[in-house]
């Protein structure tokens, strides 16, 4: 942070690079003041005060229902390099970690622009035979028109006056021997045709000839992932087929026909452009019952690293997750911490090799506190659990060391960056027969502390809210009380005053104000302080909350106590609705807190964007 008076804007900007130049220095806020003799007062908003930008850059507001959070766009700086390649290169990283990068910002101090819809057409073609040993071309690009039986997907809205967009990929296959990117970035710019990302990939000599040919291919807006996609190269369905489970993708590929390189689009690429990205993204994808596909990418002062790997559990990812976390909720408090440390590192030993020694690596860089996303077809396993076992066992979880959240890979909505304003629902039942102390008083300190509405705590309120009939904009949904896991039967849920709201009253196109208002739902229900299980990883909760396009999601994976179920509220709650914190640094903050008190501190999840706020104004 540089505060002080200067003699010119010039001066400035020099004290800003010059900060920059300096190792491990990736931000700097500039409230420097231009105070010379007939000089103007500096005015911040000429600046971003992150990277190194043109002085003269203003960031442009998109007219889209998302509101504006702090923006760390990828852009290079226009100045004349007066410094060492190595210093010029440590400022290349400052300046936005990749050497090209987004350019929509509107210049000058005129107002911002009006906003622009971009739709391009996702296209995927190889070149070259898919053989054993072969060499062949894989060319990614985001085109204009439509080619073929693809279709126009929406980017998102930009300002009318951008000038250049460029989306990262990375493409990753277990067939593949190696994957080497010729243009690794696809380049959108208004009037030409767009730049493919273009990459050499070699074929295992493992590969079957003319066996399922499968990608994976991540697209990612800076540091953040913005959509993927999945296609068979050689063999894909003669047409689309939609799955029997409602959380995965709408799209399932199907060996069936022969088909040439396919253009199908993505399910999704949604590029936010005033969204903050987490420091290090992880892709888990799913191969079958028991094998995983990592990806993952990871920004430090020496640039981007990315890395994949597939991994293997030795058991399916329910009964790994259930074998670990059956006992949690009954651990005695002189002993949970401890146990709680086991499971950790074995999560930690499960995951893949090359993922550890990258962690690792950012954590040296680093230290503690930077956020993780996860975005993940396994929906059991609690990777964020982990307990690295580096540092002589001297790291904590990482969820208690890193502001961490999830959101599925396939199947969900609009990866959200941001919470609307608007009002807070609370609905707490009084039960007449296992009646919750503290969530009766959570409902009174949420409504005189938040400003929470206190709704009727009934089945048909609830729907109505979902359902978007409650008349106002809503930023987050509130439950406190009871809930109930499912046993394979359609059996779990939240217990309302007269009745259930289980997954399926959730997963409909009935519900609407996921799409319309993408309120943050905070799910705070146990069975009772007994322990009886509730909300269990399987119910499946946000699964179905990403799949109507809510925010996210706040819930517990086993049954907590009442009373501290109350206190994790307390504790993450208000500085989460002030703003003052992310989704995954509000709910990091009351685990550390309550960590070493009660075991329930380690059941709570986010899911959504790790880097989310809530909008105030």
């Amino acid at each position: 942070m540089l505060k002080g008076e200067v003699a010119s804007e010039s001066c400035r900007g020099d004290a800003k690079r010059i900060a920059l130049a300096f190792d491990g220095v990736l931000k700097v806020h500039n409230f420097l003041e231009v105070a010379a003799f007939l000089e103007p007062a500096s005015d911040s908003s000429y600046e971003d005060d992150f990277f190194g930008f043109d002085s003269q850059e203003k960031s442009a507001r998109p007219a889209n229902d998302e509101p504006i959070v702090p923006e760390i766009m990828r852009r290079g700086t226009k100045w004349p390099s007066t410094h060492s390649p190595e210093t010029e290169e440590r400022l290349n990283v400052a300046r936005g970690m990749e050497t090209r990068s987004a350019d929509y910002v509107s210049v000058g101090s005129s107002p911002a622009p009006a906003s622009v819809e971009i739709t391009r057409c996702p296209t995927i073609d190889s070149i070259g035979e898919i053989a054993p040993g072969k060499t062949f071309d894989l060319v990614i690009g985001l085109e204009k028109q439509p080619q073929s039986d693809g279709k126009l997907i929406s980017l998102g809205s930009f300002p009318s006056d951008w000038s250049v967009i460029e989306i990262s990929v990375q493409v990753v296959a277990d067939w593949l021997q190696s994957v080497e990117s010729k243009l690794s970035s696809i380049v959108l710019t208004p009037n030409l045709p767009a730049q493919p990302a273009r990459f050499t990939c070699v074929v295992s000599n493992d590969y079957v000839p003319d066996s399922s040919a499968v990608v994976m291919i991540y697209f990612l807006h800076g540091t953040r992932v913005c959509g993927h996609v999945t296609r068979d190269l050689v063999i894909v369905d003669a047409m689309t087929t939609p799955s029997s489970d409602p959380y995965r993708s709408e799209e399932t590929v199907l060996p069936a026909t022969r088909l040439g390189p396919s253009t199908r689009p993505a399910s999704m690429i949604k590029v936010v452009p005033d969204a903050v990205g987490p420091t290090l993204s992880v892709m888990i994808s799913r191969i079958d019952d028991d094998h995983q596909h990592w990806t993952w990418k990871a920004f430090g002062p020496g640039g981007a690293t990315a890395g994949s790997q597939p991994v293997s559990l030795g058991k399916s990812p329910k009964a790994f997750a259930e074998s670990l976390l059956a006992s949690c909720p009954d651990l005695p408090r002189e002993e949970f911490r401890r146990r709680m440390r086991g499971i950790g590192e074995l999560i930690w030993r499960a995951a893949p090799e090359k993922f550890r020694q990258c962690y690792a690596q950012s954590r040296s860089q680093l230290g503690k506190g930077f956020p993780i996303q996860f975005l993940t077809d396994d929906p059991f396993v609690p990777w964020e659990m982990m307990k690295p076992d580096i540092e002589e066992g001297r790291v904590d979880h990482l969820y208690i060391e890193h502001p961490v959240a999830r959101w599925p890979l396939n199947g969900a909505g609009q990866h959200r960056s941001a919470f609307r304003a608007g009002a807070i629902l609370s609905f707490v039942p009084d039960y007449p027969t296992q009646p919750l102390k503290a969530a009766a008083e959570e409902s009174t300190w949420i409504c005189s502390n938040l400003g929470a509405t206190k709704m009727l705590p009934k089945r048909k309120a609830f729907l109505d809210v979902l359902d978007g009939f409650h008349g106002e904009p809503v930023r987050m949904i509130h439950f406190a009380g009871h809930g109930r896991a499912d046993t394979g039967t359609n059996d779990g849920g939240i217990e309302l005053q007269d009745g259930l709201v289980g997954i399926f009253d959730v997963y409909q196109s009935s519900v609407r104000i996921g799409s319309t208002d993408g309120p943050l739902v905070v799910l705070n229900a146990c069975e009772s302080s007994a322990g009886a299980e509730f909300l269990g990883i399987n119910t499946g909760w946000g699964a179905a909350i990403a799949a109507r396009n809510f925010g996210g999601l706040i819930a517990p994976l086993w049954a907590v106590q009442d009373s501290v179920a109350f206190t994790m509220t307390k504790d993450s709650l208000p500085q989460l609705v002030a703003g003052s914190a992310t989704l995954g640094a509000a709910l990091t903050a009351a685990r550390a807190k309550n960590a070493d008190e009660a075991v329930a501190a380690f059941a709570y999840l986010a899911h959504g964007d790790v880097m989310a706020r809530f909008f105030t104004s």
